[in-house]
């Protein structure tokens, strides 16, 4: 049976599955990496699928475990989604310009990631990016990557390819030196905010249906703001931006866990499918909101999850320890 990791996107809410993913380690005295066959991530969820998958310096296992990842938001939150004095008078809504300097997300991706490369993540990892120039959707594959048989990027262009979310952060441009080509990226939530849907056909496509799966997927907090009628009625292309976007990603994460769950039922594995999700009932859904208020509110939407969801995560992790998934270097 071959296992699967998913992580939603979402930003700062990337507290919620980080903390997930710390207590499974705990669970199972074993890393995420050596959990799975397959972990897949877009935008925030891609940046920590990344990060438990980067192997260490001698390549025997992965660098960090679900805390040191989680310590990224908890310890350096403010600093990925800080405006600098000028920009906080010049563009406080970001209506002229991205909200955030890149410089301050890329200076916490080359601390994290050095200049270790997709090809050496220590499980097949896959992360979403979409090209605004060919306009299409760009997954990086770290087996494809491996081989030869695509082009093998930074695991920290990777991770600021993938987290690029509109009017947030600039797109990133990178360069494909066998071909001469260059892609121009941004966020992978534009088309899979929720990437369980791309996971399983890639599963599908090498594996076949006749392979079972089980599927884990960690979702970074269901948003529960209303957006009033009266209010919406009136609104232009300006009022529209951030909800249009948050409504773009929510739909996307909730109508792909709708369509996994449906196809794991027909193929007789409805017990197999893992879906760890909340109302974000305390924490507030900005992705950007990295006020230590805020932080403190994910850990207990978090806890809320681990709480409610305490017997579904014991049965997942007592079938995630017998065995050990067989391709970690």
């Amino acid at each position: 049976m071959k296992r699967i990791l998913s992580i939603d996107g979402g930003g700062i809410r990337g507290i919620i599955p980080a903390k997930i993913l710390c207590e499974i380690e705990q669970k199972t005295g074993k890393p995420i990496a050596a959990l799975f066959d397959l972990i897949a991530g877009t935008s925030t969820g891609g940046l920590i699928a990344l990060a438990l998958t980067m192997p260490s310096s001698d390549k025997s296992a992965p660098k960090y475990k679900a805390e040191d990842v989680l310590k990224i938001y908890t310890e350096r939150g403010k600093e990925i989604f800080a405006k600098g004095k000028l920009q906080k008078f010049t563009n406080p809504y970001g209506i002229f310009e991205e909200l955030y300097d890149k410089q301050h997300l890329e200076k916490v991706l080359d601390d994290y990631f050095f200049n270790a490369n997709l090809s050496s993540c220590v499980t097949n990892t896959m992360v979403t990016s979409y090209d605004i120039h060919s306009r299409m959707p760009v997954i990086f594959k770290s087996w494809l990557a491996e081989d030869g048989s695509e082009p093998d990027f930074p695991l920290k262009s990777i991770s600021r390819a993938t987290s690029a979310a509109p009017t947030y952060f600039e797109p990133i441009r990178l360069k494909s030196e066998p071909t001469n080509g260059a892609f121009a990226l941004v966020d992978g939530g534009l088309f899979a905010n929720n990437p369980t849907m791309c996971a399983l056909a890639e599963h599908l496509r090498l594996f076949g249906p006749q392979e079972p799966v089980m599927i884990v997927s960690l979702g970074t907090g269901d948003l529960v703001r209303r957006f009033e009628y009266n209010q919406a009625k009136n609104w232009g292309k300006l009022d529209w931006i951030n909800p249009i976007i948050s409504i773009m990603f929510q739909g996307a994460s909730v109508t792909v866990d709708y369509q996994v769950r449906q196809m794991m039922q027909a193929f007789g594995l409805k017990d197999n499918y893992y879906r760890f999700q909340t109302p974000l009932d305390l924490g507030n859904d900005d992705m950007d909101d990295a006020s230590q208020e805020n932080i403190d509110a994910l850990l207990d939407e978090a806890n809320q999850i681990l709480n409610n969801d305490e017997d579904k995560l014991n049965a997942l992790c007592e079938k995630l320890k017998p065995t050990v998934v067989e391709n970690v270097l």
